[in-house]
């Protein structure tokens, strides 16, 4: 049983965010009913997640951009992301918005905090986006280097869309990825076993995005960017 205050700050948690939802999305819902459903089920998964329900707002507004869309009001998912999610998220979701699963798929990544934008400033006046190689969990029963090939390929080709209006100007950051090669094979990062097998890494994400690009149309290529701990 959820206690009195607990309650109470879980009660507020709710119409905050069917107050939020209602003042943002007015005009966009298929059925108004469900607001006050997305609203709760936001909130009871703030609360299993966060016993303080101290959320962080940019972690609340993705949770109620993901549920909007998982339950089909996808346009209104589409104004509470302009309306309340950093610009990161933003920028992921205005090239997936025709697209659930590619949408979905990225989402996922940036909740996980697998992908996100990086601080650092595009040397290509493009867009830089970061892969934390460290929350990544790989399949070592097929060997190192086939489950890190696949891997990347399965986590670079679906966010492809968020270079096409920069026409494939910015870059890739691979952040620990030394260290996480290390950790699967019981090596120090910078060892002499280490290095090769980053640089083909490296390598692989090139080719891969050469070849996106060119189905693409892009102009130009991310370039790929190691970024160390």
């Amino acid at each position: 049983m959820i206690p009195h205050t607990e309650n109470q700050a879980l009660e507020a948690l709710v119409a905050y965010i069917e107050e939020t939802l209602r003042s943002t999305c007015s005009g966009a819902w298929t059925g108004d009913e469900s607001v006050r459903q997305i609203a709760g089920g936001v909130a009871e998964f703030c609360l299993e997640q966060f016993s303080s329900l101290r959320i962080p707002s940019a972690y609340l507004a993705l949770l109620t951009a993901r549920a909007l869309w998982a339950v089909g009001e996808e346009e209104a998912s589409r104004l509470f992301v302009m309306a309340h999610c950093p610009p990161d998220i933003r920028k992921i979701c205005v090239p997936f918005s025709r697209r659930p699963d590619e949408m979905n798929r990225c989402w996922k990544l940036c909740a996980a905090k697998i992908l996100r934008s990086s601080r650092w400033v595009s040397r290509s006046d493009g867009l830089m986006w970061t892969l934390d190689m460290r929350r990544i969990e790989w399949s070592s029963g097929q060997g190192l280097e086939l489950a890190m090939r696949q891997g990347l390929a399965e986590l670079i080709q679906p966010i492809a869309p968020v270079w096409d209006s920069f026409s494939g100007r910015g870059e890739l950051g691979l952040l620990g990825l030394r260290e996480q090669i290390g950790r699967l094979i019981n090596r120090p990062p910078q060892s002499k076993t280490v290095q090769p097998v980053a640089a083909e890494m490296r390598g692989l994400c090139e080719d891969l995005l050469m070849r996106i690009g060119k189905s693409r149309g892009w102009q130009g290529c991310p370039e790929i960017v190691e970024l160390s701990l």
